[in-house]
């Protein structure tokens, strides 16, 4: 009995470990990205390229590129 009690503590802290590993899982669509359109200059930081991207109604924006230009980021529909 307490060979069984044991394996099904193991078994059920085993499933316990699989089901954490896999963790929430997110559906995320497709990203357009665009060069700004307002953005002047190298872009050297993604967080001053990311607001100058909301001013053009845009979620987000990246700098990228040999050149650093600011790309801006929306979902696709």
């Amino acid at each position: 009995m307490a060979q069984f009690i044991r394996s099904s503590v193991s078994a059920t802290f085993l499933l316990l470990v699989l089901l954490a590993e896999m963790g929430p899982t997110t559906v995320e669509g497709r990203k357009c990205e665009s060069p700004s359109h307002k953005f002047k200059g190298m872009c050297m930081n993604r967080d001053n390229c990311a607001t100058v991207c909301q001013t053009e109604g845009y979620e987000d924006g990246k700098c990228e590129g040999f050149r650093r230009r600011c790309i801006c980021i929306k979902p696709c529909f």
